[in-house]
């Protein structure tokens, strides 16, 4: 039975998943984050030691229904919460930097301990649809505000899933509830699943390196190691030592001894060194040497 409860600090939110409560509770405080490496670290740590105090597993998620896609949202000048939907005439979204922020952040979300959430599209790095005209608008608070809330329309959209069908393949008469962006083509499931370099290929990588090496289950400590960069230091159940360097906001050179597994962007060699670029997430662990 899992809360959605939009409450702060995360030691009131803990108060639901305490013995005979409830067993998980969506984290809304980490989700409203921006991408700051000292707000996510107090985030995150808050979290764990609340949620240890009652002896229930963390959650993690970066959007939802009710929210702007963070595809989009770390996109904007603004990358906390976001607004109550975008529209045609309002401030547009940065999309290659949001979603390489977003690539990030979830990266950085999937190496934490506990339970990760994720909303349907992300996988394929869906970004809100931010030109949605009035006429169009289904969600009540558009209704009731009068206009001046837009809504969450733009988080609903029909997933794209054949790029040549009817309504990306939604709908064999090609009609669809909201419309679907036209350069969402691009973005469908089977324009991306043969693709190594997709968003989609991206995720289902992390995931797999996530079970295969228990991060879920394992003790974490999280840091900020440099200005605008973020170290999160893991032991797995069966011992292996395994670190995530989220360079927020700064570039970072990857520590001698460490050999990446997986990274959420292109990193830069230096001489001797790799060098972790801004907005990019890294997983790493012990270099093995012959």
């Amino acid at each position: 039975l899992v809360a959605e409860e939009w409450v702060n600090p995360p030691a009131r939110l803990a108060r639901y998943v305490r013995d005979d409560e409830m067993q998980q509770a969506f984290n809304f405080d980490y989700l409203c984050t921006p991408w700051d490496a000292d707000a996510l670290v107090t985030v995150i740590n808050n979290t764990m030691t609340a949620f240890a105090q009652v002896g229930a597993p963390c959650t993690w998620v970066l959007s939802n229904h009710d929210v702007v896609r963070h595809a989009s949202r770390f996109g904007l000048t603004e990358t906390g919460r976001g607004p109550n939907g975008i529209g045609p005439t309002d401030p547009q979204p940065n999309p290659a930097l949001g979603l390489r922020r977003a690539r990030a952040a979830t990266q950085l979300m999937l190496a934490l301990p506990g339970s990760a959430y994720l909303y349907q599209g992300e996988e394929l790095g869906l970004p809100e649809h931010t030109t949605l005209p009035d006429a169009v608008r289904e969600d009540p608070t558009f209704t009731r505000s009068g206009g001046t809330e837009l809504g969450r329309d733009g988080a609903r959209i029909p997933l794209p899933w054949r790029a040549d069908a009817p309504a990306f393949g939604f709908s064999p008469t090609g009609e669809t509830w909201l419309p679907q962006p036209d350069d969402w083509r691009t973005l469908a499931v089977d324009v991306q699943a043969d693709d190594p370099h997709s968003t989609l290929a991206f995720y289902r990588e992390l995931l797999t390196w996530r079970k295969q090496l228990r991060l879920g289950e394992a003790t974490a400590q999280v840091t900020v190691v440099k200005d605008g960069v973020i170290q999160v230091e893991l032991t797995t159940p069966d011992g292996q030592k395994v670190r995530c360097f989220a360079a927020i906001d700064a570039n970072f050179v990857l520590p001698a001894g460490w050999q990446v597994d997986i990274a959420s962007a292109a990193l830069e060699r230096r001489k001797d060194c790799w060098l972790i670029p801004a907005n990019t997430c890294v997983w790493a662990r012990p270099q093995l040497h012959a």
